[in-house]
């Protein structure tokens, strides 16, 4: 790497780090007016208001604030070099412009790694804990043999997943034990809806009935196309949310549930999702590298980032619709992510095609 490359990547840098603080910032402002209620009305200290946005800030924001920053500082660093004419100086020089741009384009490549560890790190278990300080409940889920599972007293939950949004549970088994651990019912249901009041209707439910003083006798078996059973609020149960476990478990989920089903549709397409969002921020700095360097021939910064603007906001509604479809199954997992991510790649190449030698 020459003495020119060395310093466009340390510019490159330092504006990404400045765009960091100036996004977060940003973001920072407006949540923190949204959850003033926190500190104002409900009479809290303005540390947990700051605690919760920074919580939501890294469970949320996180992985869309790396690509977005590189994009900004790539676009600034050529840009800004274009327009002060040091891209003319390096041709006139025998350097091109794509020659001093391909270890910025490494470092891009190496921000979208760090990006990955980062969201794994920061942004998953944030999002866990957000959801549990948003309920008032700080107890946890644990997540072992392809189910998420839950103690209380007496009852044992195993559940595959949850709706928050509708207050559902599918795939429940919860066993009940005695004072001494031994097992008295085992309920089994396809799902469980939250009716309030601690009541919950299962439905496709099988109860066993264990005596456990008489061990030989077979167990009395029950089925019901609905039940109502009064288990208690259980919030903590709704937090069974395959997009709330890391990669690696993430996997073990996917392998464990029925192929094709509901369950592994969104477990796919959330581990395809979780590893291409990162890596956009790679193709993020080809495009605006090449739209920067465009201000060569236009003298105008706001004409050429115009472009760009665009291509990241079709590329954020189209990830997000791509999602959606893959986890209603109207095309396989890796086409929304991959698909998304190469089409962006493709657009970011093209631009680059254009550039002036």
């Amino acid at each position: 790497m020459g003495v020119l490359s060395r310093h466009f990547v340390a510019r490159f840098l330092s504006t990404f780090a400045a765009a960091l603080v100036v996004l977060t910032l940003a973001i920072l402002t407006v949540e923190s007016l949204t959850d003033l209620h926190v500190a104002v009305d409900e009479g809290g200290a303005w540390s947990d208001l700051f605690s919760l946005t920074a919580l939501r800030i890294s469970a949320y924001y996180l992985p869309y604030l790396v690509p977005l920053g590189a994009f900004a500082a790539a676009f600034a660093r050529f840009g800004g070099a274009a327009r002060r004419s040091e891209i003319v100086a390096a041709k006139a020089g025998g350097i091109s412009p794509l020659g001093l741009a391909r270890p910025v384009f490494a470092v891009g490549l190496a921000l979208g790694v760090v990006s990955l560890a980062a969201n794994e790190l920061l942004s998953v278990p944030s999002r866990a804990a957000l959801q549990r300080v948003e309920r008032g409940d700080h107890s946890a889920l644990s997540f072992r043999q392809g189910a998420f599972w839950y103690s209380d007293g007496p009852l044992v939950f195993r559940v595959e997943s949850a709706d928050e949004s509708a207050s559902l549970l599918i795939g429940v088994t919860i066993f009940e034990r005695d004072g001494d651990g031994r097992l008295l019912r085992r309920v089994r249901a396809a799902r469980a809806e939250f009716l309030g009041d601690e009541r919950w209707r299962m439905n496709d439910a099988e109860i066993l009935h264990l005596d456990p003083d008489r061990p030989g006798e077979p167990a009395e078996r029950q089925l019901h196309a609905v039940v109502e059973l009064e288990l208690g609020n259980r919030d903590t149960l709704l937090e069974a949310n395959p997009d709330l476990l890391s990669l690696p478990d993430l996997r073990e989920y996917a392998r464990s549930t029925p192929a094709g089903s509901a369950q592994a549709l969104v477990a796919r397409s959330a581990i395809h999702e979780r590893l291409t969002n990162p890596l956009a921020t790679f193709p993020f700095v080809l495009l605006a590298t090449a739209l920067g360097l465009r201000v060569e021939g236009n003298r105008s910064l706001a004409r050429s980032a115009l472009p760009g603007v665009i291509v990241v906001l079709l590329f954020l509604l189209a990830r997000h619709y791509a999602g959606m479809f893959s986890r209603q199954g109207v095309w396989a997992p890796t086409t929304g992510a991959w698909g998304t991510l190469l089409l962006l790649g493709l657009v970011a190449v093209d631009q680059l095609r254009r550039v002036p030698r």
